[in-house]
């Protein structure tokens, strides 16, 4: 059960990337990811891939693909992610758009609040750093929330 050696593959570039993208899993988090899909995983098929023989694997609702005679890991992904209905997308869509909508209102109020704390308080030069440290800090919390919330918008459009 399983797949063998599983230590002795290499992430492709891809895979690392939907590692990061689709499970959140850092390189630092690799083996454990690995060795966790691999307690449960199942030979699902074979097929021809880039002229080489690859075997897909599940385990519980994630799917990856392998390369057996390279050692190569080609991509991991969701199995049920095509699987939305259409109104479904819709909703998270709608939702994704308001909560965004939402982030944008409360970033403009943070920001506001210290841009105002710098054009009507006499700051010394320390204090001015650490607002536009704040202010930054806020902008980059904003684009992260953000960035999930595109994510979750489109994971009926998820590609493997």
């Amino acid at each position: 059960m399983g797949i063998k050696k599983i230590n002795d593959y290499v992430l492709s570039e891809h895979a690392q990337d939907r590692l990061l993208e689709r499970f959140k899993t850092t390189k630092s988090n690799w083996n454990a990811w690995l060795s966790n899909f691999n307690k449960n995983a199942e030979l699902k098929r074979i097929e021809k891939h880039r002229g080489q023989e690859a075997e897909i694997w599940h385990s519980g609702e994630v799917g990856m693909v392998i390369e057996p005679a390279t050692k190569n890991i080609v991509t991991v992904y969701h199995i049920y992610g095509k699987d939305f209905p259409e109104s479904l997308k819709v909703d998270l869509r709608n939702t994704a758009l308001r909560l965004q909508d939402k982030a944008e209102m409360a970033f403009k109020e943070r920001t506001k609040a210290l841009a105002n704390q710098l054009a009507y308080r006499d700051v010394e030069a320390n204090e001015t750093e650490q607002v536009i440290s704040q202010m930054v800090q806020a902008k980059t919390e904003y684009n992260t929330y953000c960035d999930g919330l595109f994510a979750l918008a489109n994971s009926g459009k998820m590609e493997k």
